[in-house]
């Protein structure tokens, strides 16, 4: 299963994406003053309120516009998902994301 995660300006939207098919989806408020201690009580009670496990992911994909919170949320997923290697958390930027997408 796979950790989506979209940060906005004025709020992200995390989900949870399996074989394709978008299994839990929340919207919580952007506050670009958030540490990563504090995302990560919200994530993992998020996860524990809707009884998944943690260990179920495989992969992060992070997208933002808010560069302020990268690294929180770096920290925070790193924390939350370890032992996760670093290669399975790709972290997607206004700045990078031309290199992964294919404009035809």
């Amino acid at each position: 299963m796979l950790f989506l995660i979209d940060i906005g300006n004025t709020h992200s939207v995390l989900g949870l994406l399996k074989n394709g098919t978008i299994k839990k989806q929340w919207r919580i408020k952007t506050d670009c003053c958030m540490t990563s201690d504090e995302l990560e009580i919200v994530i993992h009670n998020l996860f524990s309120m809707n009884n998944l496990s943690q260990a179920e992911i495989k992969g992060v994909i992070v997208s933002s516009v808010v560069p302020q919170l990268d690294s929180a949320y770096d920290a925070c997923l790193r924390d939350l998902f370890a032992p996760l290697p670093s290669e399975r958390i790709l972290n997607v930027t206004s700045d990078n994301v031309a290199g992964l997408i294919k404009i035809k």
